[in-house]
């Protein structure tokens, strides 16, 4: 089944992905004039962004976990 998008979610989902309200009118106006490869390639980019922030954020993860393993046998 192909669902379809509005508007009013395209909106939505740009607000929740922190865009600001010029980027919001801008993309909001490609999909009401069927622009649809500049907001796929907008979105992209977000994605790419949001990824290498959560490998960065992994990193940290590990790097804590590593000190708390070694606190713990140092402890021992």
């Amino acid at each position: 089944m192909i669902q379809t998008l509005t508007k009013d979610d395209i909106q939505k989902s740009l607000q929740d992905l922190g865009c600001s309200p010029k980027q919001i009118q801008e993309l909001v106006d490609d999909f009401e004039n069927h622009q649809f490869q500049f907001l796929f390639r907008y979105l992209q980019k977000k994605r790419f962004e949001i990824l290498d922030e959560v490998h960065q954020k992994q990193k940290k993860i590990d790097h804590l976990d590593y000190l708390i393993y070694t606190l713990k046998n140092i402890q021992d």
